[in-house]
């Protein structure tokens, strides 16, 4: 039997029985987590405020060998984006975080640069940065660590440089590949990205969430099409639901057309 505490930030929940939760957890020192919290539904219980998406929380957890759910107890909240309550594209990006994690990790499986990853994503929220600009910038970095983002600046078919036209995405390649490499004629069904969408995404190497250049809108919405194919290839196909109400906040959201940096 396992009897420790954990810190970790909120993925999602789901109802158990009467006044429980089942409650996903992305914890520094254990990876995922899923337990029972029990009376979590009560309002004025200890569970109060602490189970929205990408709180992070402390939690007091007892595993027993050969069972999946741990049982959780004791939360104290360590930090929460909602006070004072954020702009509904922060609370959104902060769901799109939550699931974006929730989907592309194994339980007990602990990622100390993802959790790096999370606490400087929502860092750089806090302080006002970008929302789509972080999204984006999460998203990259979950492909990255699955070892699916491949190196950007050669052609991923026969090695040559990309150059000034880009490159296309196609699984069959496992990375970006030069016109002569994907035949039109074979309707290879990939993605575009132009040179300025690869040096974003190899910008994001270097620097994190609150220093990375903020692309225009249209550049967003095409490494948004390009990254959701990534990461739906990658996921067999699972779409995240937070993603559309994403798209439509972009959608309506005028935002810079420069591509300067964030402010």
């Amino acid at each position: 039997m396992t009897d420790d505490r954990a810190t970790g930030f909120v993925l999602r929940t789901w109802p158990l029985r009467e006044a429980d939760l089942i409650v996903s957890l992305f914890t520094r020192e254990e990876g995922k987590l899923r337990g029972v919290a029990h009376r979590a539904l009560r309002p004025k219980g200890r569970w109060s405020g602490a189970l929205e998406p990408m709180t992070e929380i402390s939690v007091h957890y007892r595993a027993r060998e050969g069972q999946e759910l741990v049982s959780l107890s004791e939360p104290t909240i360590v930090r929460s984006p909602y006070h004072p309550p954020p702009p509904l594209e922060v609370h959104w990006t902060l769901a799109f975080l939550a699931e974006l994690t929730e989907v592309s990790t194994a339980l007990h499986d602990a990622e100390p640069v993802l959790d790096r990853l999370l606490r400087s994503c929502v860092d750089a929220l806090l302080d006002g940065r970008d929302c789509f600009a972080i999204a984006r910038y999460a998203e990259t970095w979950v492909l990255r660590l699955a070892g699916v983002l491949p190196g950007l600046d050669a052609c991923a078919g026969c090695g040559g440089p990309l150059g000034e036209e880009g490159g296309t995405w196609h699984w069959s390649l496992h990375g970006f590949g030069c016109a002569s490499c994907l035949d039109p004629d074979r309707n290879e069904g990939g993605v575009s990205a132009f040179p300025r969408d690869l040096e974003w995404l190899e910008e994001t190497r270097r620097r994190g969430p609150g220093e990375v250049s903020v692309p225009d809108r249209r550049a967003l919405k095409r490494l948004g099409v390009l990254l959701r194919r990534m990461l739906g290839e990658h996921l067999g196909g699972k779409e995240l639901k937070s993603e559309r109400f994403l798209q439509e906040l972009e959608r309506l959201e005028p935002g810079p057309e420069g591509g300067g940096a964030a402010p």
